[in-house]
């Protein structure tokens, strides 16, 4: 398995950050968070599996539209590598939100 260099590796990992706290955020404004008294930030195993696929589909839409993608495969960087790069940020961040809510 080949990982990019570090800057694309930073880069990589920066956007997908962006785009859990986006997804994170806009779950917040939009009320989809149940409300109870101190887990307001709380979601079902269901629904954090479908944030984490989301965040990585989301990612990777990213580096295919900025041609990132096929610059990698050419540099012999495999699309398992970009997706494990991009499931990263969201696995780590819900975890982490888990064990601080709970």
């Amino acid at each position: 398995m080949t990982f990019p260099d570090r800057r694309f590796t930073r880069a990589i990992l920066a956007r997908a950050f962006l785009i859990w706290l986006a997804i994170r955020t806009a779950l917040v404004f939009l009320g989809m968070l149940p409300r109870a008294a101190g887990a307001a930030e709380a979601l079902s195993p269901v629904a954090v599996l479908w944030l984490i696929a989301v965040c990585t589909v989301l990612t990777l839409f990213d580096l295919r539209r900025t041609g990132e993608e096929l610059f990698l495969a050419n540099l012999g960087v495999r699309v398992r590598t970009l997706t494990l790069l991009a499931v990263g940020p969201a696995l780590m961040l819900e975890l982490l939100v888990d064990v601080v809510v709970l």
